[in-house]
């Protein structure tokens, strides 16, 4: 047998490992786990690759642009105002801030000047929501942070109206 074998692996997902591996196949090796966030939206990470000219390829890419367009909207309808108010200052945030994700800290200074929220507890529920709808993305740390995928124009989320 082989003394030693090495895996390095990068995974979109942040409980891939609760689905990557058996909890009795996971306890024979011994992991070594490192969190190395970009905080980018992957559009930023995607223009690197190589660009293909296809027309299927960028038929395929409007089709996908549409229907993110249109699923974020129709997310938008069902969850409450303040959800959608809320979405909308991490959306301002973000818009100012170059697609760099926000801290919890920040948003929630924000929501308080809004009147949105004063209560830690209601804007972490919020949060928790938009996140399930996967309307947003959380990157959890000491001060959390959010952000809203590429996939999901600001301009469409900032112009939407409850």
């Amino acid at each position: 047998g082989a003394p030693m074998i090495r895996i390095a692996a990068s995974v979109d997902d942040v409980s891939a490992s609760l689905y990557l591996w058996k909890p009795h196949t996971e306890a024979k090796f011994d992991w070594s786990w490192r969190n190395v966030d970009t905080y980018r939206p992957y559009f930023e990470e995607v223009l690197a690759l190589p660009q293909h000219n296809s027309e299927k390829k960028s038929k395929r890419i409007k089709t996908k642009y549409k229907s993110s367009v249109s699923s974020a909207l129709a997310v938008l309808k069902c969850i409450a105002p303040r959800h959608t108010e809320v979405l909308q200052v991490l959306a301002r945030l973000q818009n100012t801030s170059s697609s760099k994700p926000t801290s919890y800290s920040t948003l929630k200074e924000e929501c308080v000047k809004k009147m949105l929220t004063s209560s830690d507890t209601a804007l972490k529920g919020m949060l928790k929501e938009l996140v399930d709808h996967k309307i947003i993305v959380a990157c959890e740390a000491r001060d959390p942070v959010y952000y809203i995928p590429h996939h999901f124009p600001l301009r469409d989320i900032l112009a939407y109206k409850a």
